[in-house]
């Protein structure tokens, strides 16, 4: 993986949010995540001299989205992992090819909010 970047858009988005008593209600969330657009790297930071392992990664974000009638914008920066290919092994769980989180200030409708965004993927 060294010396490569990660970018992109995700555009097939999912929420949460309560509908009562504990529970929570998954709906569609329209707009997009693009990573990587200004800065993308694999493995090594070479802009601060960190050696990291070659599986992880570190990209920009930037989120223009509509969830449940609001608008919801930020942009940061996501620290993830590559952590493997899906096992087909009966009764075993797919593990995750890539995962990140991240976080920063955005803003939900026209108030500021702290926007969290995780990402994960299996081929």
């Amino acid at each position: 993986f060294a010396r490569s970047t990660v970018k992109g858009q995700i555009t097939d988005l999912k929420g949460v949010r309560p509908i009562g008593n504990g529970v929570v209600g998954v709906t569609d969330v329209g707009g997009q995540v693009t990573i990587g657009a200004n800065r993308s790297q694999i493995g090594d930071n070479t802009d601060t001299a960190v050696q990291e392992l070659a599986s992880t990664w570190t990209a920009d974000f930037v989120t223009d989205l509509n969830f449940d009638g609001q608008r919801i914008r930020a942009a940061g920066n996501l620290d993830g992992d590559f952590i493997g290919n899906r096992v087909n092994a009966p009764g075993r769980a797919p593990m995750k090819a890539v995962t990140a989180t991240g976080s920063n200030l955005g803003t939900l409708g026209t108030e500021p909010a702290v926007i969290e965004v995780e990402v994960y993927g299996n081929n």
